[in-house]
């Protein structure tokens, strides 16, 4: 059991996974917090821009 543990933590294997796993999470969540919700962030923006162009035609 103990050499069992030891050959476990000493394995390398799915570390990149994992690393690739916690990049694309840090990536999303820098996504969700830029673009925001349809009342603050950049959706918003663009939609008040839309309004105002389509206002302007």
């Amino acid at each position: 059991m103990k050499r069992f543990l030891k050959k476990l933590l000493s394995d390398q294997g799915g570390v990149t996974a994992i690393e690739y796993g916690m990049i694309g999470m840090a990536l999303a969540t820098s996504l969700a917090i830029i673009m925001g919700d349809n009342e603050s962030g950049f959706i918003s923006a663009l939609s008040s821009m839309y309004t105002s162009i389509t206002i302007a035609f």
